[in-house]
């Protein structure tokens, strides 16, 4: 996978090579969302068929906690778990088929409470660690359509899962599950494999810098992750058919990414954006299930997936793409986005649990705690306002900061222009050289005088000063056009213009 002539942002198509990756990560991603949501619906599906439903809840709650910790563990030693991001793959791996080996052995005979208990805490850690590895390699994609091949990827996923749970007997579907892990982690290593060159295998290549999800976003995303968990968990007391045909929904929040991403690939999902779109219809599907007779419920589980499907994929895709565009430490980000999400599924999950079969009696406590999660969620975002503006502020500093590039592109962009055929000396050449820039990356009137200064040399404070603007909209500025090019720092700009030529893309 090369990038010699930024196949990542040209306006007008995809090389092969890098059509081949985008199409191959979603296929592998794919692999990986649709073991994610056999694991979520497990209760009613076969994995946990063995055992009455209330055991099956506390194992998938098991499984939950052990992933929540996974999160926060990664969260604090980031750096050590990029370090070693093969191993904890292949590791992970391992750990994810105990499950189905215990499902498997259930088959024929019982086996001990404590092993299907280690086996689903195993189970918690592997997803949240192939999730957390194929961030590491999302994040090292460049840009122009890694939102789409997620979505597309998302898509996949559903599918598979509903092939999955649709194969006969039991022994099959255990099987798909499986394949559906070890799958994913092969695609994965393959383009880790083709991508040597790309992906940045150290902790110094990237900045390391505090998570942007401020408290409060991280409240109103727990509290979406309660509804998460207990509206999953719920399904499955409705039974298996429910649970595939709710599991499957995904597909359309699915749907709606890539086509966002596909007429917009520079579109930021950031937290607000994700919530306010997929929060009404959480609300809405949370609300009609106490009016709804025990069979219709389907269309309410239907709703709230859906959204939170939406809300997942969007994530994945705004987290991926900021890491990339920001060189911003791909495990810290992902870990500390995930945390409150699974907390709050913890919380959701534990509820269902705790009352289980009671919420389908006429008298039952639905109404109260479907009253109580939907004000916790209205406070929760109330008190966060989906307002990501200090969020993003904290990026566009990361940007614009001094010495944003490494000495490696730094060296890298000195060789670029000593091999340059065009003649650096010549003010017209380099006048046509930035209106090529300009024009190929759709930069607007005002977005070309400050793309001048910045060619020249000219610092953030100095353009501020030349144009009369305030500071905030200069970092703005520069923000987009950098967005919009692809790149992170001012002497990539500058090494963008030394080398344009009518049959030249974009250097790395």
């Amino acid at each position: 996978m090369t990038e010699s002539s930024s196949p990542a942002d040209k306006p007008k198509g995809t090389p092969s090579g890098l059509l081949y990756t985008y199409t191959l990560a979603a296929i592998g991603f794919g692999f990986m969302i649709g073991w994610d949501v056999f694991g979520l619906y497990a209760p009613a599906l076969p994995l946990l068929a063995f055992v009455d439903i209330t055991q099956a809840f506390v194992l998938s709650f098991l499984g939950v906690c052990a992933m929540s910790i996974s999160y926060v563990v990664y969260s604090h030693f980031a750096s050590q778990a990029l370090a070693r991001y093969r191993l904890l793959a292949i590791t992970a791996t391992i750990c994810g088929q105990g499950v189905v080996i215990c499902a498997a052995i259930h088959l024929i005979g019982p086996l001990p409470l404590a092993v299907d208990m280690i086996a689903w805490l195993l189970f918690g850690f592997s997803k949240a660690t192939i999730c957390m590895v194929w961030c590491v390699f999302l994040s090292s994609l460049p840009t122009r359509r890694t939102g789409v091949s997620i979505g597309a990827g998302g898509v996949l996923g559903s599918i598979a899962f509903l092939a999955v749970s649709l194969t006969q007997p039991a022994l099959i579907t255990l099987i798909g599950v499986s394949a559906l892990c070890i799958l994913s982690v092969l695609v994965l290593f393959v383009l880790f494999r083709g991508s040597v060159d790309e992906v940045p295998l150290d902790d110094e290549s990237y900045r390391n810098t505090r998570s942007t999800l401020s408290k409060s976003a991280a409240l109103s995303s727990g509290a979406q992750g309660a509804i998460y968990g207990f509206i999953t968990f719920y399904v499955c007391l409705l039974g298996s058919q429910t649970a595939i045909i709710v599991g499957a929904s995904g597909i359309v929040g699915c749907i709606c990414v890539v086509i966002i991403m596909f007429i917009a690939p520079k579109a930021s999902f950031d937290n607000g954006i994700v919530q306010r779109i997929s929060q009404p219809v959480i609300v809405l599907g949370l609300v009609l299930l106490p009016f709804l007779a025990v069979e219709q419920r389907i269309i309410c589980g239907i709703l709230v997936n859906v959204a939170l499907a939406f809300a997942n994929i969007a994530t994945w895709c705004t987290v991926a793409v900021e890491n990339r565009e920001f060189r911003l430490q791909p495990i810290l980000r992902f870990s500390t986005r995930q945390a409150p999400l699974w907390i709050g599924f913890i919380v959701g999950a534990l509820i269902t649990t705790i009352f289980g079969s009671s919420l389908n009696e006429p008298s039952g406590p639905l109404g109260v705690i479907v009253i109580i999660l939907v004000v916790f969620l209205a406070i929760a975002f109330s008190v966060y306002g989906a307002n990501d503006s200090e969020a993003k502020r904290q990026l566009e500093d990361l940007m614009l900061m001094d010495g944003g590039s490494s000495e490696d592109e730094l060296s890298q962009g000195k060789a670029a222009r000593a091999a340059a055929p065009i003649d650096a000396g010549s003010e017209d050449s380099f006048n046509e050289r930035c209106a090529r820039v300009c024009d190929e990356f759709g930069l607007s009137p005002r977005e070309r005088e400050v793309f001048l200064m910045l060619a020249k040399g000219r610092n953030a404070k100095i353009i501020q000063e030349e144009l009369c603007v305030s500071a905030s909209t200069v970092k703005t500025h520069i923000y987009r056009i950098y967005r919009k090019m692809g790149i992170n720092s001012q002497q990539l700009l500058i090494d963008t213009i030394d080398r344009r030529n009518p049959s030249e893309g974009l250097p790395r």
